[in-house]
């Protein structure tokens, strides 16, 4: 939360541990050199996160906030929609990051696509039926919370390779799983070497068809090769089996997805994770791209560059002329690209979950600031549009309290001509 003072609380410049948030501010510098911005790790680490502006910056800190797992907002700030009802303090249960309403502070909500929607569902702020069937009272009727979910699917093409030239190959100690203590040292020392590396740093967007005013198909180059082509029991299986394949991976994102999805209740319970509908294969736009990269990345593969490393295909392994063959390989192995946003999306309209300047409409002291309030999703990833819209809600909350500052001197003067007045 932001500008909150009490203890505890994520308030600004002197919230939360010192030690911790260095440790965040590490983690998250390490993510940035390596290309990727890694929130999930920081946050498994700390109990919860919350943004706050620095008084005099446009940037913004990761406070740690003790208490619970999450950030927790289940005693919501009061609804301020048809008039009726003051403020009440607001806060977080358990101890988490939230700030103080009641001393002219304001809430940030900061924790994503998925977990956005969900706290504000748990916290009463949605669809007074989905609510009610859930036994929520609805504090703020906002129908829109948690639809218009947008990612980026995306489906893997990938090959053995003849020698272990694999980053796996580089990474790991004789294909153990355990981290190569050569390489721990060149990155520790001179950060260099495959651990400096996120894995996917090549690649290349094109459009699957003429006539595109914009690519709509983004490929990425991964030295590597996972376990199955879902692109997540990878992780699973590698660190239950302590060995990596060798092999080569390319995979194809479909970055103008026309499919949308939600995110809703499965319980009333904070601790039961959300019901997610992804919307993967229920586009025929985004099945047409994601087949036109498989078809590609076979092309590419396919080129003499590759024919001193190229083995087996490990998959798709299916005839790339038949459309509802790769549909269903598709629609078996589509995976996150890492894109999530839209889920808490701006606008005006009724389904709008935030104004222009982050608010949630219908609520007093709360903002969203993450990538669930996009509309719609850059055709790439969203890393710098997130620093973008986290710099940019600074700079309104900032001048939001300048102004405030501003006009509490003019309202004091007033105040003190009337009680001359009266005298």
């Amino acid at each position: 939360g932001a500008g909150g003072s009490e203890p505890g609380g994520g308030g600004t410049s002197g919230g939360g541990s010192g030690a911790a948030q260095g440790e965040v501010l590490q983690r998250l510098e390490m993510a940035q050199l390596s290309g990727e911005l890694v929130v999930q790790e920081a946050s498994a680490m700390l109990p919860a996160l919350a943004l706050a502006p620095r008084p005099g910056h446009c940037v913004l800190d990761l406070c740690a906030a003790p208490g619970g797992k999450t950030l927790q907002m289940l005693d919501m700030l009061a609804a301020s929609g048809g008039g009726e009802g003051g403020d009440r303090e607001g806060g977080s249960r358990g101890g988490g990051g939230g700030g103080g309403g009641g001393g002219g502070g304001e809430v940030l909500l900061c924790a994503g696509a998925v977990s956005s929607p969900h706290l504000l569902l748990l916290s009463g702020i949605g669809s007074p039926d989905e609510l009610a069937a859930h036994g929520i009272g609805a504090e703020v009727c906002l129908p829109g919370v948690g639809r218009n979910l947008i990612d980026h699917p995306a489906v893997v093409t990938g090959y053995t390779v003849t020698s272990p030239l694999s980053i796996t190959d580089e990474m790991f100690w004789r294909r153990s799983g355990a981290l190569s203590p050569r390489r721990v040292g060149e990155w520790l020392l001179r950060g260099s070497g495959p651990l400096a590396s996120s894995g996917c740093d090549f690649g290349g967007f094109f459009s699957s068809r003429p006539g595109l005013a914009q690519p709509d198909l983004q490929l990425r180059f991964v030295p590597g090769l996972g376990t199955s082509p879902d692109g997540v029991s990878s992780y699973r299986d590698i660190g239950r089996a302590g060995k990596t394949p060798s092999g080569l991976t390319l995979q194809s994102i479909a970055v103008r997805p026309t499919a949308r999805g939600s995110v809703s209740l499965s319980s009333a319970d904070p601790s039961a994770p959300p019901r997610i509908e992804t919307g993967y294969g229920t586009s025929e736009a985004d099945l047409a791209t994601l087949r036109q990269g498989l078809r590609l990345s076979r092309e590419l593969v396919a080129q003499p560059a590759f024919d001193g490393v190229r083995g087996e295909e490990a998959w798709p392994r299916v005839d790339l002329g038949d459309d509802a063959a790769l549909d269903e390989y598709i629609r078996s192995t589509a995976h996150s690209a890492n894109a999530l946003g839209g889920s808490c999306r701006m606008g005006s309209d009724p389904l709008a979950v935030v104004d222009p300047a982050l608010r949630v409409r219908g609520a007093s002291g709360l903002r969203v600031v993450d990538a669930s309030v996009l509309p719609t999703l850059p055709g790439g990833q969203l890393g710098a549009t997130t620093f973008a819209l986290a710099e940019r809600a600074a700079r309104i909350i900032l001048g939001e309290r300048a102004a405030g500052e501003a006009e509490a001197p003019a309202e004091r003067r007033q105040e003190h001509a009337h009680a001359l007045g009266a005298a």
